[in-house]
């Protein structure tokens, strides 16, 4: 069981090299789902502020994780 940790507070969208800090973690956070053995679960939680659970887990579905990571957005909480 994966816990997965995404800050999506204001200060995630500063600009880096390609991108802002918000989408790079978006994209490792989808890596570790991806890159996972096959019947991992995972719980995702957004923290912007307070802690959310986006994805409850343990989801075994790596496919539904992806999708409430991508619509996730940086928020002042």
């Amino acid at each position: 069981h994966h816990v997965l940790v995404l800050d999506a507070s204001l200060s995630m969208t500063a600009a880096s090299d390609n991108g802002t800090r918000f989408q790079k973690a978006a994209k490792q956070v989808e890596a570790l789902v991806r890159n996972a053995n096959p019947g991992d679960g995972f719980t995702l939680i957004s923290l912007a502020g307070t802690a959310q659970a986006v994805v409850p887990g343990p989801a075994s579905d790596p496919e539904k994780v992806v999708l409430e990571l991508n619509n996730l957005k940086p928020t002042h909480g």
